[in-house]
């Protein structure tokens, strides 16, 4: 309280005491000097004869007054301005990012100024908003660089030093990044009424499809089918009080919901008002019904003169006949499904043997193939060289026989000769006989000629070892 007529003392001293002047009007982006006082309009506000007054009490707070300020809009809200702070060098100073929302210290913290609505405005000038080793005794100009519109504070240095062409030049490429663009168009998403419209129908949609769920887990209950009609506001209403109380009940509600509608049209809503009450009480009963699972509760289905309740049983007599059928049925069809395919793994695995067989029986034929043709290849090596020994040996007796041959005509030839010839006529030599030739010249008879068929299979055998079968496949 104090404060507030500390504050209203100082606003009437500054309304009274100070020179009274005209104020000149501004536009944003500006250079103001501190000693006029200035108007600026804006999309947002008016600001109306802004002054600074510097130095009010003993604690060197200055204050920025207005004379007023205008709501352009159509909704109340928080008052808001971006404030660039020069020296006289018209270098910055400071930033003055202002809104009452984020006000926590000044008596117009909180405060909302409602639509086409104008009203007295004051700003605490503290040092908060400036740089280092700055103060409002270093303030000479300002500008009025938007009417902060997305109610934005911080910052205060971001523009130290640098004139107002700098700044633009800085915010302006700044603004040409698509983060920045972003931010701005989801900022000015949340301050609209489209944001406040989006987030009631996402409500909307979430609880519509939350109830439609649960009175389709009834409604499945009793006719084995889902409906689009529990996701529609209202009709889901009808489809409870349906559910609950019974076709006929469900139809006169659902023309009671229609003359609810047409009445809202010339703005009587309150049988608008009990339906939707029903509703509601009807859709806690479904779930009721599902917890408990007693679906024939308040149910109320007439039939050609039965009582309600036999209606109720016999549906619901009716009705888990038709789940057991139905589970017998789900069973004996899984069951034919496992016999169906225990038969076709069956089959699939003689299958499986009879290739492997027809495998083996191939393989074994190869291998008889392979051996018949290594046997066939034994008995012509065999018989080549049964002919050759044949024909060495034929070979060894015509040299015998011509050996023998000479040896005759040599003998007979010497007889002759001795019987002409006198033995006192031929000379002796003295030089001794060298028998070594002669020993080892072997007389054909004393040679070894006698091989078997053994050895020569042997032989054989050993060759065909040391042979290769590529030819045999």
């Amino acid at each position: 309280m104090k404060k507030c007529l500390l504050f209203l003392f100082f606003l009437s001293f500054s309304l009274f005491f100070v020179k009274n002047v005209s104020a000149k009007e501004y536009s944003i982006k500006e250079y103001i000097p501190v000693e006029d006082s200035s108007s600026v309009n804006t999309d947002l506000f008016y600001y109306q004869n802004m002054k600074f007054i510097f130095h009010v009490n003993s604690n060197g707070l200055a204050l920025i007054t207005f004379d007023s300020i205008d709501n352009h809009s159509n909704k109340k809200v928080p008052i808001s301005i971006n404030l660039l702070l020069f020296d006289k060098d018209k270098k910055n100073i400071g930033y003055l990012t202002y809104c009452s929302d984020k006000d926590i210290e000044s008596d117009y913290a909180n405060f909302k100024i409602g639509p086409q609505q104008s009203h007295i405005f004051a700003i605490n000038l503290t040092n908060i908003y400036f740089t280092k080793d700055k103060s409002s005794d270093d303030l000479k100009y300002v500008v009025v660089f938007d009417e902060n519109p997305y109610c934005q504070i911080g910052g205060y240095a971001r523009y130290e030093g640098k004139t107002l062409d700098e700044i633009i030049g800085q915010i302006n490429s700044h603004d040409q990044t698509f983060s920045n663009r972003f931010y701005e168009v989801i900022q000015s998403f949340i301050h609209s009424s489209f944001a406040t419209i989006f987030i009631y129908i996402l409500i909307a949609i979430v609880l519509l499809s939350i109830t439609g769920n649960i009175i389709n887990k009834l409604y499945y209950r009793f006719y084995h089918v889902s409906t689009n009609l529990a996701y529609i506001p209202l009709l889901n209403y009808y489809i409870c009080v349906k559910l609950v109380f019974g076709g006929l009940i469900g139809i006169g509600y659902f023309f009671s919901l229609l003359l609810a509608l047409l009445l809202l049209y010339f703005k009587i809503p309150f049988l608008l008002f009990i339906v939707n009450i029903i509703g509601i009480i009807s859709f806690l009963i479904v779930i009721f019904k599902l917890i408990t699972k007693k679906y024939n509760f308040l149910f109320f289905e007439p039939s050609f003169g039965e009582s309600y309740s036999e209606v109720a049983e016999k549906k619901k007599f009716s009705f888990h006949n038709d789940v057991e059928k139905n589970d017998d049925l789900r069973e004996n069809q899984l069951s034919e499904r496992f016999v169906r395919k225990f038969d076709k793994s069956l089959e699939k695995e003689k299958e499986s043997e009879k290739e492997i067989d027809d495998k083996l029986e191939k393989e074994e034929q190869r291998e008889l193939e392979k051996e018949a043709k290594r046997e066939k290849k034994r008995e012509l090596k065999l018989a080549k060289k049964l002919a050759k020994e044949k024909e060495r040996e034929m070979k060894r007796k015509r040299q015998e026989e011509l050996k023998n041959k000479k040896k005759n005509d040599v003998s007979s030839i010497i007889q002759d000769n001795d019987k002409n010839l006198d033995i006192s006529s031929i000379p002796i030599s003295l030089e001794p006989v060298d028998k070594s030739n002669e020993d080892s010249i072997l007389p054909l008879d004393e040679l070894n000629l006698n091989y078997t068929n053994l050895d020569f299979k042997d032989d054989l055998d050993l060759n065909l070892d040391d042979d290769s079968d590529s030819d045999d496949d």
